[in-house]
């Protein structure tokens, strides 16, 4: 059996009910709808701590 490919979408500010796939209307996101069409989504994901504190502590340099 073949692995599965993953793709993981990590943004500050950004939670689940602005994407289109999962009912947003304010900020289209058709790209993301055409993988979740033809994958999976999930539905309940979470995190230790902020997702948005890597990209804070990298350097724009």
């Amino acid at each position: 059996m073949d692995a599965p490919h993953v793709v993981v979408f990590l943004a500050d500010d950004l939670g689940w009910g602005d994407c289109s796939p999962y009912g947003g209307k304010d900020m289209p996101t058709p790209n993301m709808a055409r993988l979740a069409a033809d994958g999976v989504t999930l539905t309940h994901a979470f995190v230790a701590s902020p997702s948005c504190a890597p990209s804070r502590a990298a350097s724009t340099r």
